[in-house]
């Protein structure tokens, strides 16, 4: 079966929303959508806002998590996105869900396209890498309302660094929403002093053993901050991580 696009989740969400007042419709079109997310590496959810309820989700969710559409809502799909990856996510996801809620009547539904990926835990305890694009589908201006749709693709063997990518599509007239904005941008920068101290040893080209042993430290917590400053400031690897604390001015 050929991937799809979210253009296609888009066709078959309207088709099942036209069908609703149809007796027996309903599962026939739910079904439709279903044969579409066949594929082994994708699912997709639907949420409402302001109300922040999960409308639908895929029964692919098995297949890449481990849990089922039964087992699954928004608590429990937060709850398995990586520790380091989840602040950075919850304010990317609050800033676009207030805008959208804020602009039901600047904004039409996909205008605005909004991509970015992170790390997600599976049953087995282990993390899968997932690209997220999200839209708004439908609106209801009069009551303050609007569903959006999320499109969920296992990215693991395409992208091995922790780095969290942000991306915005506008389809439409210019908006007043800057994605990611200064604040999603340098909350990286937040590091701890422990954090700095072996940053700075890292700059002169000291190992974790070497670091370690300086700062009194084994070297599992040495690399531990290693990892944590390479995810705040969404860096791959160390060289990056000294780079950008130099351009920085952190040490």
């Amino acid at each position: 079966m050929e991937s799809f696009s979210y253009t296609d989740l888009i066709y078959a969400v309207r088709m099942m929303n036209s069908s609703r007042n149809a007796e027996g419709n309903i599962n026939k079109t739910k079904n439709f959508c279903s044969e579409l997310t066949l594929l082994s590496n994708q699912f997709y959810h639907i949420v409402s806002f302001p109300k922040f309820t999960l409308d639908y989700i895929s029964e692919n969710i098995q297949k890449l998590t481990g849990y089922t559409q039964q087992q699954m809502d928004l608590k429990t799909y937060y709850n398995l996105i990586h520790p380091e990856d989840l602040p950075l996510i919850l304010l990317a996801s609050k800033k676009l869900i207030e805008f959208m809620v804020r602009n039901l009547h600047q904004l039409e539904p996909l205008q605005i396209i909004v991509t970015f990926d992170y790390r997600i835990k599976n049953r087995n305890g282990n993390y899968i890498r997932i690209l997220s694009q999200h839209g708004m589908i439908s609106k209801d201006e009069q009551n303050g309302t609007c569903k959006t749709m999320s499109l969920h693709s296992d990215i693991t063997n395409f992208k091995t660094c922790n780095k969290i990518n942000f991306d915005l599509i506008n389809y439409g007239s210019p908006i007043d929403f800057i994605f990611p904005d200064d604040e999603l941008n340098n909350i990286s920068m937040q590091f701890t002093p422990r954090e700095r101290e072996v940053l700075s040893l890292l700059a002169i080209g000291k190992n974790s053993i070497e670091i370690g042993d300086q700062l009194l430290i084994s070297k599992h917590t040495v690399d531990t901050h290693r990892r944590h400053m390479l995810s705040k400031a969404q860096l791959c690897n160390t060289a990056e991580l000294v780079a950008f604390a130099v351009n920085n001015n952190l040490f």
